[in-house]
Formats: structure tokens, sequence, C-alpha cells
């Protein structure tokens, strides 16, 4: 016999009610007797989200469980997918292109030990799929990968696909997973696709949820490095400091505040890495450059800082200048895509630094120090340009992002001149001119990244402001200079005599 429903009163006073109408206990009291309340049904209200993650789980064993035990004969060597969505071998074309093309770069993640959890795991962790397809995407844009470099395949995935697995897999990790390294890398990566296709704010949200997960793993920490195993330690400096260089790459050029503060231990150089196709050594080398030009990048923590103009602030310009020029970052044997990054990292401090002195204090023609010269952009890029006229173009455009940055920065800089001093814009000897040279370097950045991103974009309207037309791209001649022009072997230290003028300029 079913129990009768207690009226709202004894309901609240959680005594028996005889459901009369009014009930006994109401009837004594004279107050009004209701039966409004909504009784919830008894049992399960549903599966908890941890209960269907079980349930898929033990589904895709059990479907693994009834596949042959013998494979099938793969057509054109294409592998199966656990996700049922992009082919597992298309995971590994682009997982080979990053280790052999960008792990001097992006020195942190194991491709070998990932495409073996890819193939063998069953089912595969979200967070090692997620990952996975955040490198696969980043790799895709950050060479600017066609179709006619896909290794052969038919149809590869776009990186806007790689991006859908990645998030998808993101989603299904619940609050409470671990927070890991691999979420901070699934980040980073993320942060890469996203600031090569132009996607600025999804780019900053990316890279503050990296610098998110650093802050919860404590990589920046030193005393939380020291506790962690030789191995571990070793993975967690080099994701601290591929990190570092990104923000303040990213961060500098868009003016976004700065976070990450710089620790003092270093990837170990002594690793061989990549089966000797690059070492830390020249990582560790760009890694003391930018540390070196700290006080360069706009929007940096708070700092006490010399008043513009007073003796200070130049003595402080001249004593980094030459730690920026006589920082030991080149050896015999350095790999040319290392090379690049560092000379071109090199430039750009230097250009800053001319910026900066532009912004505090007169620069004279006849200036000793020739960082403190108006025609200083002009060397620098010229210096620039003949030593990436003799790199091959395919061991450029793989830094991307971060070299387009760097290129824009010294030709703004060599545009400041030329609307500063417009009688420099005349100066035309054997395509040498700071107008020859602007020009040069809008070029090398449009046939290096074949599309025009925010920063070429403006760059090219100050073109049109100065009444200087940007070049189609089948005309890229780059400059060939003399040799006395590469300023020794471009090491970042001018040696050609500037343009005497009797002219002070002041920003």
């Amino acid at each position: 016999m079913p129990r009768p429903t207690p009226c709202d009163a004894c309901a609240l006073r959680r005594v028996k009610c005889d459901a009369g109408n009014p009930c006994a206990w109401c009837d004594r009291q004279g107050q009004p007797c209701t039966y409004l309340r909504v009784r919830r049904r008894r049992g399960p209200k549903g599966p908890r989200a941890s209960t269907i993650f079980r349930v898929i789980q033990q589904q895709a064993r059990s479907q693994t469980a009834q596949l042959p035990t013998s494979p099938a004969p793969m057509e054109n060597n294409v592998l199966p997918s656990h996700s049922g969505r992009i082919p597992l071998a298309q995971y590994f074309t682009h997982l080979d292109m990053y280790q052999s093309r960008l792990y001097a770069i992006w020195p942190v993640v194991a491709a070998s030990e990932l495409k073996c959890r890819l193939r063998d795991e069953t089912p595969v962790e979200p967070d090692v799929q997620a990952l996975a397809a955040a490198l696969c995407a980043a790799t895709i844009l950050q060479l600017r990968l066609t179709e006619e470099d896909s290794a052969g395949y038919p149809a590869l995935a776009t990186a806007e696909a790689f991006v859908r697995e990645c998030l998808r897999h993101r989603n299904t990790l619940t609050s409470s997973n671990t927070i890991s390294t691999n979420l901070l890398l699934i980040s980073l990566f993320l942060h890469m696709y996203y600031a090569n296709a132009g996607q600025i704010h999804a780019a900053t949200f990316a890279l503050r949820d990296a610098i998110t997960y650093v802050h919860l793993l404590r990589l920046g920490e030193e005393e939380q490095l020291n506790s962690l195993p030789a191995e571990e330690r070793e993975v967690g400096i080099r994701i601290f400091w591929v990190l570092y260089l990104t923000e303040r790459t990213f961060c500098g050029s868009h003016g976004i505040p700065i976070l990450l503060q710089k620790i003092s231990y270093l990837p170990d150089p002594i690793q061989e890495t990549n089966d000797g196709i690059c070492s830390l050594t020249e990582f560790c080398c760009l890694v003391r450059l930018f540390t070196l030009g700290e006080s360069l990048l706009p929007h940096r923590p708070a700092a006490i800082e010399p008043v513009p103009g007073s003796p200070q602030a130049k003595g402080e310009l001249q004593l980094l200048y030459r730690n920026i020029n006589t920082c030991d970052v080149y050896r015999d044997n350095m790999a040319f895509l290392q090379e690049v990054d560092i000379q071109t990292t090199r430039a750009w401090l230097q250009s800053l630094l001319w910026q900066r002195a532009l912004s505090n204090f007169l620069l004279d023609s006849h200036a000793t120090e020739v960082q403190f010269t108006p025609e200083f952009p002009l060397t620098l890029a010229k210096g620039l340009l003949g030593f990436l006229s003799k790199i091959p173009l395919d061991l450029i455009r793989p830094h991307a992002y971060a070299m387009e940055v760097k290129l824009c920065q010294v030709a703004h800089n060599l545009l400041d001149i030329i609307m500063i001093v417009p009688s420099i814009r005349r100066e035309r000897c054997s395509q040498s001119g700071p107008v020859d040279v602007v020009l040069a370097l809008e070029r090398l950045l449009g046939s290096l990244f074949q599309r025009e991103s925010e920063m070429v974009a403006v760059m090219r309207r100050r073109l049109m402001e100065v009444d200087l037309e940007p070049l189609p791209l089948s005309s890229l001649e780059l400059l060939e200079y003399a040799e006395e022009d590469l300023c020794d072997g471009y090491s970042g230290m001018p040696q050609e005599e500037v343009t005497q003028d009797t002219t002070h300029y002041e920003a």
C-alpha cells in the first residue's frame, strides 16, 4: 500500500501526517493545510561523469579485444587511428617532421616515445592524444607545409583538423586529472599554432594557459627543480626556457606584460640530442642572448630604470651593446638552422637597443659608438641581409613567427630613419641604399611566409606612407653584399664607416 503524501507543514516538521484535508495537526493548529510541495523521485539521479568515462573505457577495451590478432594488410602503409578520425600514420608523418626539422627550436618532446604511446597504448590517454594533435598542428603551420610536402600521402589532415582533435581530447579531461607537463605542452603548441595563424587573441590565451601551468608545476622555482629526478628536471628546464623565449618574443611584439622570471639553471649542453642532429649548446646560446637583452623588451616587470637622457641611461646601453656583441654564441660546427636563429636574435636585440637610444637621447652621426648614430639601422639591416642571403630559405622558414617578428623590427627601424631623415632615402649605391634594403626585407618576408600577417601588413602600410611600393614576390633577389658588409661574418659588430653628417637627430 503506497505511503500517503504528507502535507507541506508535516513534511517540513518531518512528522507523520494522516493526509487529511486538512490533516489532524493543521486542523488543531488552525492553520492552512496545503499540498504544494513536489516530492523528488527516489533512487539514483543518473550516472556521474566519472562513471560515464569508465563505461567508455570499458567499451573501447571490449572492441579492441574483438579485433583479429593478426592485423590485416595496410594499404599505402596507412596505420589505423585510435580516435577513428585522423589516421595514426598522419600523426607519425608530422611527428617525424618535427623531429627532423623543429626539434632544434623546440627541444621539449621526444617524438619517438610519443609515437610509441600512440601506437601501443589501448586506449590512448586523452592528454597524450591531445599533445600529439597540438604538436602536429603547430608543425604544419610552423613549416608552412603544403600538399607537396606531405611525403606521398594523398590527403593529409589540415592543421585545423588536428586542432579540433586536440580540443576534443582535451575537453574529455576532468578537473580531477593531475596537472602535468603534457597539459603545459598542449597549451604551448596551441599558442604556436594560433600565433602562426594570426589569431593573436587565441594565441595570448593559450600562452597564458601555458604560463599558469608553469606556475602550478613550480618549474620556475629552483627548489622544486632540485627535488625532481634528473631526467624530469632536464625536461622541465627545457620547457621553461622554450616558454620563456616564446613569451619574450610574442609579448614584446604585442605590448603584453611579461610574467615569467628567468632562473639560473640552463639545459645541460653536454647532452647531445635528437640522434646528433642538434645539440643543446646552441639552444643555451640563444637563451643567453635573450637574458642579456631582458631590459630592452617592452612591458617587462617593474624595475628601477635610469632617467631618460641621463649619463646612466647611455652608459647602460653602451655596456649592454658590448655584452650582446661579445656574447660567445658562435661555434665552428653550428648548424645553419640554429645559427640563423641566433644571428637574427642578435640583430633584433641590437635594433631594440637603438630604438631605446632614439627615445632617450640625441643621436649624432659623429658619435664614436656606432649604435648611437642615426645610420645604425641601415648598417645592421645590410649585415643581416648579407648573412641571410647565403642561407637556404628552407632553413629560415622553420623559425616562422619569431623570424617574422625580428625581421619586421629591423625593417621598422630602417623606416623610422627614412621618415626622420628624408635625405637619406636618396642614397642608392650599388643596391645598398636604405630604400633598397627595406624593400629587400619586405620581399624576404613575403617569400618566406607566402601570406600577409598583421605585422607584415603594418610594415607595408608604412612603406606606402613613405611612397615606397612593395614589390611582387616573384622579384625576390636578396642583396649580395661585399664581404666587408657582412660585419665580420655577421658577429653583430658592424665595422663599416658611418656616413658623416653634422646633424643631430631626436625622436
